[in-house]
């Protein structure tokens, strides 16, 4: 059967039945086909999807890799078009199939040990080793408390509101031991930022995770970079341009101890060819002058709490709870094999950002074989081992303490409490305000203590377990030296009553101790002078 087809001539050309797609393309010689428009339209197309795609130029990267090899497809497309030898056509084609052969064989399949070993974990025992028995410094808000506290707060101040909003970023950080969530505002639409990108955003909204108090901080020089901004001021773009090289993570927000606002982002290394994610140094870029520095791991400054993402955490304890005795084992017999709940939560330690959940397993019962705390800026990794009910049990546990108010559980924390495990968590109602705080015995979740405030539930525990110090009325006044760890005041009948922890201990302050009992703090050192039910005496050292 024979095709038809004209020249530029209008002169009919027969030819046979083409023996192939690359046969079919040949024409007439006569025929002129304008190639330059053509490489442009190629051209253009690929600079775009490089500028949205932002690969970077290494061949550690997946993304780039296959990015190249479409460019080469198509820059030999056209030379074979020209030239018509198709035979450069298979080069492409072959580093296509290479690229993703490479992905397949980054699998977990052919490197187990490799993935589980990913982080590394060291094992201790919770009743010796665990120090976190105070509740002061504790974040009970979850990140959805945090945003509706922060667009209440932005909503206080009109001028602001119909111009912007605050990005849901809500990074969690700490500022002189204190646990954090900051986010940066951003503008409201497309036509909000061309008529404010100008002049920056002046703002950041920042909101203590221990009570729920937020402020929108005003800046004196204007966040320039961000995520919320487009084109080359957005972050992303702008510190892929200055580090073409490197694979980027994504930017977050963190703030160093005087308040300025910087970019952090984690730069990533792939230590299994294309997979096997890990950060091998950040780059911190000033969010105002848009000015970027390198640093290496061991060099990261101190105020620097978000080096590793809870998702890349996440991911790394999956894998080494799964692969640990090889790929065969996680498929078919599964011994040894653990997982992380379902959840996790941060915890403010020596003024690093820690990063909990607790580890089950593989089953996924309702108990927990014990915890892992992980540093996000050294990705140093604990597991506290003790057996406890997982966090889904205490969160139903606590909702069903007062089942009639169908309050919603925020994730818990586990704390030491008289050297036993106890998870603390917040209840919230259908708008997501707080309404109550929850105690919940980890060892035996049916024991739950719920009161509306924090300083009325420390109480109602203290009384409940007789934590408060007591002697016999006939000897001398006992001695005790020690830290103030923990300090409550609770209002009972018009009258202040003090609640502090000592060497672990709790004990009941009367304001008629002293003047100064209002002044005392968390990290004073004090003495107590106990006998029968109360303190007699107090003295700061």
């Amino acid at each position: 059967m024979l095709n038809k087809f004209k020249n530029q001539n209008n002169k009919e050309i027969k030819i046979g039945k083409a023996k192939s797609i690359m046969d079919r393309l040949k024409f007439d010689k006569n025929v002129k086909i304008s190639w330059i428009p053509l490489i442009i339209v190629i051209i253009l197309a690929l600079f775009i999807a490089y500028y949205i795609a932002l690969p970077a130029m290494t061949f550690n990267s997946f993304k780039f890799c296959l990015y190249l090899a479409i460019t080469i497809f198509f820059v030999s497309f056209i030379i074979a078009s020209k030239k018509g030898n198709w035979k450069i056509i298979k080069l492409p084609i072959f580093l296509i199939m290479l690229t993703l052969l490479a992905l397949a064989f980054s699998s977990p399949i052919f490197h187990a040990k490799r993935y589980s070993n990913m982080i590394k974990i060291d094992k201790k025992s919770f009743a010796d080793d665990f120090k976190l028995d105070s509740t002061t410094d504790i974040p009970l808000l979850d990140k959805t408390s945090a945003e509706r506290v922060g667009d209440k707060k932005l909503g206080e101040l009109t001028n602001l509101v119909s111009q912007y909003e605050i990005e849901d970023d809500y990074t969690q950080i700490n500022i002189k031991n204190i646990p954090y969530r900051v986010s940066q505002l951003k503008y409201a639409g497309f036509i909000k930022w061309l008529t404010n990108h100008g002049d920056g955003i002046s703002y950041y909204v920042k909101i203590n995770m221990t009570n729920g108090k937020a402020e929108l901080i005003k800046l004196d020089k204007p966040i320039k970079y961000s995520n919320a901004d487009m084109f080359n001021r957005n972050i992303t773009r702008h510190v892929r341009f200055q580090y073409p090289t490197k694979i980027l993570d994504k930017s977050h927000l963190e703030i160093d101890d005087e308040d300025k606002p910087y970019y952090i982002t984690p730069i990533i290394k792939n230590r299994i060819i294309f997979s096997g994610q890990d950060v091998d140094g950040i780059v911190i870029t000033d969010a105002n002058s848009g000015h970027s520095k390198m640093y290496e791991l061991k060099e990261i400054p101190k105020w620097v709490d978000r080096v590793y993402s809870a998702e890349m955490i996440t991911e790394q304890l999956v894998n080494y709870g799964k692969f640990k005795s090889g790929f065969l084992n996680s498929i078919f017999t599964k011994r040894g094999v653990t997982t992380p709940t379902d959840g996790y939560n941060y915890l403010a330690i020596n003024d690093d950002v820690y990063y909990y959940t607790g580890t089950t397993s593989v089953n996924k019962d309702s108990s927990s074989l014990g915890f892992n705390l992980v540093n996000l800026r050294t990705k140093s990794a604990v597991f506290y081992s003790i057996p406890v009910a997982n966090e889904s049990s205490a969160m139903e546990s606590a909702k069903g303490s007062i089942q009639e108010k169908n309050y919603s559980p925020t994730f818990p924390l586990l704390l030491k409490i008289n050297k036993k495990p106890y998870y603390i968590l917040s209840l919230k109602d259908d708008a997501g305000l707080i309404k109550a705080y929850s105690l919940v015995d980890a060892q035996d979740y049916q024991n739950v203590y719920t009161e509306k405030s924090l300083s009325t539930l420390f109480e109602s525990f203290a009384k409940s377990n007789e934590l408060i110090e007591t002697n016999d009325p006939n000897l001398k006044p006992t001695v005790i030296q020690g830290k103030v760890e923990d300090i409550r005041d609770v209002v009972k009948n018009g009258n202040t009553v003090y609640y502090t922890k000592v060497n672990g201990k709790i004990y009941k302050l009367e304001i008629s101790l002293g003047d100064e009992l209002p002044f005392i703090k968390s990290g004073d050192n004090i003495e107590l002078k106990v006998n029968k039910d109360k303190v007699k005496e107090i003295k700061l050292k």
